[in-house]
């Protein structure tokens, strides 16, 4: 399963020759909103001198931004298939988004091979 950060991106025609052409700059304004809030700015600038932005108070994943729940899933289940099989991917996952009602998770690791 592959995602926009796989190799995939690195192969393109230049995406190897970016890491050069990177620029990092603190924003003290930023530093100081944390850990209230973990902004975050990146602006890219094309090759024809187009920039596009974009800002997030908090990245993905943290509990103020989650991921959707259906690619969480697709990722689960991508990682998992191969190893599990699908049906048990999809009935491991099953289980542990319950897992709070799960009494015994030593019986549950057992129970699903892990």
């Amino acid at each position: 399963m592959r995602d926009r950060h796989s190799g995939v991106c690195a192969r393109r025609a230049g995406g190897r020759r970016s890491p050069r052409r990177v620029a990092v700059a603190e924003d003290p304004n930023f530093t100081r909103a944390f850990p209230a809030r973990q902004p975050t700015e990146v602006t890219v600038e094309l090759a024809d001198g187009t920039q596009m932005s974009e800002h997030a108070d908090f990245h993905r994943g943290e509990a103020e931004h989650p991921h959707p729940l259906e690619a969480v899933r697709r990722k689960f289940l991508g990682l998992a298939a191969p190893v599990w099989g699908q049906a048990g991917a999809e009935a491991l996952y099953d289980r542990l988004l319950d897992l709070e009602r799960v009494p015994d998770v030593a019986a549950l690791a057992g129970e699903m091979g892990l």
